[in-house]
């Protein structure tokens, strides 16, 4: 029983430092996007209470929404694809927009202005081009799938050779030996910012070499 009381002491300043120390749960990864906009009348006044509906168009999976006081309604995580969004309020006509882009990490938004009319009455406006990035400070730039699989790649087929074609990327380059990057991943910098500043992204998720963080797992 002695022994017992004088370990106790030791086993709460384990538990306390095993608190102080353990890692913070990970940040979860960015997989979907999100589609947010406002409706409005023609007038420019808010419209509350319209339903906003999304369907995934290559799954035909749909979900709904419901603009609030001020005409605002938000999709969070969206998964990536053609999308349309169709808006309805009783003594409006239908509004339809087709072929909404979303990608993963970013903001898709579709203002929507209703016409007065009836609701069998409908409007529908095709998406030819891709949604401009208006919701957030930064500056973007996405290399899809079709591009990485259609354009030539230089220098060792490394699909990171194709970083080269976007705006404000360095020429990426071969780092360290052969046994430190096996892979042979390539660093680059960003306008102009240190390379350790990248997070280099596949899907989504983060892929970094822990040991480099300036290089992909």
């Amino acid at each position: 029983m002695t022994g017992s009381h004088r370990s106790l002491p030791a086993v709460l300043a384990l538990a306390v430092l095993t608190a102080l120390f353990a890692p913070p749960a990970a940040e979860a990864q960015v997989l979907y996007g999100s589609i947010v906009g406002h409706v409005k009348d023609s007038s420019d006044a808010a419209v509350a209470g319209a339903t906003v509906t999304i369907t995934n168009t290559e799954t035909n999976q749909s979900r709904q929404a419901t603009t609030d006081e001020t005409g605002a309604y938000s999709f969070p995580t969206v998964q990536a694809g053609a999308y349309e969004v169709k808006v309805t309020r009783e003594g409006f006509s239908t509004f339809t927009r087709s072929a909404v882009p979303v990608t993963i990490n970013s903001i898709s938004r579709v203002d929507v202005v209703l016409k007065v009319g009836a609701v069998t009455e409908s409007i529908t406006v095709a998406s030819a081009a891709g949604i401009l990035q208006t919701d957030r400070s930064e500056v973007r730039a996405e290399m899809v799938s079709r591009e990485m699989e259609n354009l030539p790649v230089p220098m060792g087929r490394n699909y990171q050779q194709l970083l080269r074609t976007l705006p404000g990327f360095a020429p990426p380059e071969n780092v360290h030996s052969i046994p430190s990057n096996p892979s042979r991943a390539l660093a680059f910098n960003v306008n102009g910012t240190s390379r350790t500043s990248n997070n280099n992204r596949i899907d989504g998720a983060s892929s970094v070499n822990p040991q480099m963080p300036h290089m992909t797992g």
